[in-house]
């Protein structure tokens, strides 16, 4: 993976040709619902960087993407309520 390649996103998982290649944080996940509730979707995603991460004490290296989102309403704004009194 390099960065610019294009990724699929389903149920909190990055995919790169068909294939889970990364999980999103429980932060992340829980922000998405917030913005799904509100009628956005994920539409694209790609690889902004590939980092190399080696745990402590540990000869092997693993490889760490971080991804750009991409969302768009999928929905109509719903235009805000007022609640109040007029008298006349």
């Amino acid at each position: 993976m390099r960065s610019g390649d294009k990724l699929d996103y389903s149920d909190g998982y990055l995919l790169s040709r068909g294939e889970r290649i990364g999980r999103l944080s429980n932060a992340m996940r829980d922000r998405l619902k917030v913005l799904e509730a509100r009628g956005y979707a994920v539409t694209d995603a790609e690889v902004s960087f590939v980092l190399a991460w080696r745990p402590r004490e540990e000869d092997r290296e693993i490889a760490v993407s971080l991804a750009n989102l991409a969302l768009t309403r999928m929905t109509p704004a719903v235009p805000p309520t007022a609640d109040f009194t007029v008298s006349l």
